[in-house]
């Protein structure tokens, strides 16, 4: 059986501003709905609580 897995790559700019890459924000989001909490998915990313 296959398992297809979509992951999206959005970029967000405003005016001439360079473009802000959301790969790291999504994967933050997916974390916190598994994890139930910021603390725990910000752990699990290698990021410090403040950066999430």
């Amino acid at each position: 059986m296959y398992k297809v897995s979509i992951e999206p790559h959005w970029r967000i700019a405003y005016g001439k501003k360079p473009s802000i890459d959301t790969a790291i924000l999504l994967r933050l989001l997916d974390s916190i709905q598994t994890e139930g909490a910021i603390l725990q998915a910000a752990k699990g990313l290698g990021l410090s609580y403040r950066h999430a």
